[in-house]
């Protein structure tokens, strides 16, 4: 009864809750039938929005209003983030974000760490089926009401609804159900078309000038048959098209590839078409235009001898590095080029062969940055990274979530471990910010403010606008030296 009470208390001083029913656009899982031994049936399109500016989906649970079970009927679901044109298209297109366990009469997805933006996340929630189904059964899944039994605000197993990032977790009023009551029946023939994939290009891909490349995909069989082929179609600009045979790389063409020899630069188009043992074929299928580049242009001849601070590369299209006290650092990441506020018609191409490596270069300080697998958020400073470690203490020192950048975790790691910046009345060096009350810009150097005196010296030093983070005025530095060009 008490953490019923404190339950009640915590929602009612919540913002309006992110993943309320009446905040989940149900979209509707249209298809009537599904059939034994198929793949990712879609049971289940719902829309999340969160009134935070920065979320995540973390858990979510399911029920079954139908009559098929987890043991006989249903061999199990899966959750997809919709990530091509609006809508489901499955396999190979949308995003699996897991499979869901059973528990109690229900499943349920966790430690999903999707990121709710702000126009919303679609999720999907499809189901397999079993290859001897004896009984027609019938499917209607949904989202329960929110039980959040075990430690408030986080999902524990045996709890209920969705759980996100921010705690305003849902629905608490009704559940979300898909409108409509889908059918599992007894189908026994193998009519299904397989499907399939190519996973190492995409539509617009342009290729590196190169004289041959090994084309990779994916296949799968619906129904009670196995893939017996994959054909990759070849067409190069107005030249005819062709068709090959891929190799098998993985159990009847889960994986599979097929080599292209003797390429030269142009527009190709490709496709493919999957078959199984029954005769059920894709026709042609995945289809994509790819362009090979032409060979590089020769270096542009620079003097032997770089100056400090140069951006130079070997030749086009290879890396760019920073010259620096003698030595190359690789600037491997288009964010960290652009944090130094570095302009790419300033590169240069030479020799830089004879330089020793340095140390890759990391983000300028000042910079909010966060791993694409950790929700962890940190702020670079003096080179090295600190977590700031509750959403209190980020907002406090004025910045915006939509400041920071998401990125590998190896370009988070490329900074040394400097703990937890947890005052949220001290800000990190490399801080660009202004006061309530009056417009001059400064730069926060051994806790003193520096202005920046003009809009050219600003934009020439590789500042940018969106960095700039208003304090209140009460909050003092001491002044340096003014910052100029």
């Amino acid at each position: 009864m008490y953490k019923q009470l404190l339950l009640i208390a915590w929602f009612l001083t919540m913002p309006s809750l992110a993943a309320a029913a009446s905040d989940t656009t149900n979209n509707g899982a249209t298809g009537d039938f599904f059939y034994p031994a198929t793949l990712d049936n879609l049971a289940l399109d719902i829309s999340l929005k969160s009134s935070e500016s920065y979320d995540k989906l973390l858990a979510l649970t399911v029920k079954n209003n139908g009559t098929a079970g987890s043991i006989y009927e249903i061999a199990g679901l899966k959750l997809w983030q919709d990530s091509g044109a609006a809508g489901w298209q499955g396999w190979g297109v949308d995003t699996e974000l897991g499979s869901a366990s059973y528990f109690n009469g229900g499943w349920y997805f966790n430690n999903l760490d999707a990121i709710i933006p702000a126009e919303g996340l679609r999720v999907f929630v499809t189901l397999d089926t079993n290859r001897s189904i004896v009984t027609k059964r019938t499917v209607q899944l949904y989202i329960p009401v929110l039980e959040d039994a075990g430690t408030v605000g986080i999902f524990d197993v045996g709890d209920q609804g969705i759980f996100t990032m921010s705690k305003l977790n849902g629905p608490t009023v009704n559940s979300v159900m898909n409108e409509k009551v889908q059918a599992i029946n007894t189908q026994t023939a193998d009519i299904f078309k397989p499907e399939g994939f190519i996973s190492n290009l995409k539509d617009g891909t342009t290729l590196g000038n190169t004289t041959s490349f090994t084309i990779t995909g994916k296949a799968r069989d619906q129904g009670r048959g196995h893939v017996s082929a994959v054909q990759l179609s070849v067409t190069q600009g107005a030249n005819q098209q062709q068709w090959f045979s891929a190799t098998s790389t993985g159990s009847d063409f889960a994986t599979w590839e097929y080599k292209i020899q003797n390429i030269i630069p142009g527009n190709y188009h490709f496709s493919i078409e999957v078959r199984d043992d029954s005769g059920n074929t894709t026709g042609e299928i995945n289809s994509m235009f790819v362009k090979v580049a032409e060979p590089a242009r020769p270096n542009q001849p620079t003097t032997p001898a770089l100056g400090e601070g140069v951006l130079a590369r070997q030749a086009n299209g290879s890396p760019v590095y920073l010259i620096q006290n003698g030595k190359k650092r690789l600037i491997d990441l288009v964010t960290i080029f652009d944090s130094w506020g570095y302009d790419w018609a300033d590169v240069v191409n030479a020799d830089i062969s004879a330089y020793p490596d340095g140390t890759p270069l990391g983000f300028r300080d000042g910079y909010l940055i966060k791993a694409d697998n950790d929700s962890k958020v940190y702020v670079i400073a003096g080179g090295s990274r600190y977590w700031i470690p509750t959403a209190a203490v980020f907002e406090d020192l004025g910045y915006r979530w939509h400041q920071i950048k998401v990125v590998s975790a190896e370009f988070v790691a490329r900074h040394p471990d400097g703990g937890s910046w947890t005052k949220s009345y001290v800000h990190p060096d490399g801080t660009l910010f202004k006061y309530q009350t009056y417009p001059k810009v400064y730069l926060l150097e051994n806790n003193t403010r520096r202005w920046i005196i003009n809009e050219a010296t600003f934009l020439g030093r590789g500042y940018k606008w969106e960095n700039i983070i208003t304090l209140p005025d009460w909050e003092g530095y001491s002044l340096g030296a003014d910052i100029t060009l």
